[in-house]
C-alpha cells in the first residue's frame, strides 16, 4: 500500500517539474523521491509521469490522479488540524481568504471595502494558481467548479464556463475558425486542468482537441496576456474574459460548441473554520456582495 509520503512526493514532482526539484522542497535525496513515485505507480498499475533524459511530463492518468491527490492531502491536513487545535483557539483576529489569483483580482478586489466593513477581523488574501492548489490554512475559499474536498458550507456564486478566445490580430493573420477541425492547425493554449477540449457540433459530431501540445499554463492572467498579444487560441474562464470580449480585444471561437463539466464559481468553508469568530459573517458578506454580479 502506498503512503501519504508517496502522494506528497508525486504532487511535489508535478508542481516542481522534476524529481530534483521535489527532493529539494522535501529535503530528501532524489533517489528516495523517485522510489516513492515508482512505488505509487506500481500500486496503481499506471504510469503517472513520463520520464526521459531531457524532461518529465505528466500523463493523462497522472493529471487525473494529481487533482484527487491534492484534495486528499488537503483533507488530511484539515483533519490533523482539527484534532491538534484546541477549541479555545478556534477564534481568530484574522480571516484568510484564498482562491486563484485571477479570481481574487477580478471578483474580490472591487467588493473588498464592503466585505471589510462587514466585520471586525483583519482579512488575509491568499492567491494560488488553480483551485487544486488552494492553501490548507484558508478559512474561506473560492474555486472554479465544486470543490473536490467535502465542505459543509458551499454555494455557487457565479455562472462560469470555458470560452475559447483569440485576438482579432491573430484571426486576421491565420483566418477564422469555423469548425473543431480548424483548431488542429492552430496554436492552442490552456491550463493543465482544462487542456482537453471536447466540442460537439450542430449535428452531434464530437471532436476532441488536446491544447497541451502547444502550451500549458496554470496562470489565467498569463493566458489572458498571451491571448491579447495574438499568440494563439486560448481557453479562458468566461468571468475572467468578459471585459476583453465586450471591449473587442478578444473574440470567442466556436461559441456554444464546447462540452465540459461544471466550471461555475463556488465559495466554500469547512465546518471547523466556519465556526471561528468572524468567518461566518465574512462568508455571508462575500456571498451578498457577489449576488449582484
Amino acid at each position: 500500500m502506498y503512503s501519504v509520503e508517496d502522494l506528497i512526493a508525486f504532487v511535489s514532482i508535478v508542481e516542481k517539474g522534476s524529481v530534483t526539484g521535489a527532493a529539494n522542497s522535501m529535503d530528501l535525496d532524489p533517489a528516495t523521491v523517485s522510489r516513492r513515485l515508482s512505488k505509487l505507480e506500481t500500486k496503481l498499475g499506471v504510469s503517472l509521469i513520463k520520464r526521459s533524459t531531457r524532461r518529465m511530463a505528466i500523463t493523462s492518468e497522472g493529471n487525473l490522479f494529481y487533482k484527487h491527490a491534492v484534495a486528499a492531502i488537503r483533507l488530511l491536513q484539515q483533519a490533523e488540524q482539527s484534532v491538534l487545535t484546541p477549541a479555545s483557539e478556534t477564534s481568530s483576529d484574522s480571516i484568510s481568504i484564498a482562491g486563484p489569483h485571477w479570481l481574487i483580482q477580478d471578483l474580490l478586489v472591487s467588493e473588498l471595502q464592503n466585505i471589510i466593513d462587514a466585520q471586525d477581523a483583519t482579512l488575509e488574501l491568499l492567491g494560488c494558481e488553480t483551485s487544486d492548489t488552494l492553501p490548507s490554512q484558508a478559512a474561506i475559499c473560492f474555486s472554479v467548479g465544486q470543490y473536490s474536498v467535502a465542505s459543509e458550507h458551499q454555494v455557487c456564486l457565479l455562472r462560469n464556463r470555458t470560452v475559447l478566445c483569440a485576438a482579432p490580430a491573430y484571426l486576421a493573420r491565420h483566418g477564422g475558425v469555423s469548425s473543431a477541425q480548424d483548431l488542429a492547425s492552430r496554436t492552442c493554449m490552456a491550463s493543465r486542468a482544462n487542456h482537453v477540449w471536447t466540442l460537439k457540433d450542430a449535428t452531434g459530431v464530437t471532436s476532441t482537441i488536446s491544447a497541451g501540445k502547444h502550451l500549458l499554463c496554470d496562470d489565467d492572467a498569463t493566458l489572458m496576456s498571451l491571448a491579447r498579444a495574438g499568440q494563439g487560441i486560448v481557453a479562458l474562464n468566461s468571468v475572467h474574459a468578459a471585459k476583453a470580449l465586450r471591449a473587442g480585444e478578444l473574440i470567442e471561437i466556436l461559441p456554444g460548441l464546447l462540452h465540459e463539466s461544471d466550471r461555475n464559481i463556488y465559495l466554500h468553508s469547512d465546518s471547523n473554520r466556519y465556526a471561528m469568530n468572524g468567518v461566518e459573517s465574512c462568508y455571508k458578506a462575500i456571498q451578498k456582495s457577489m449576488s449582484g454580479q
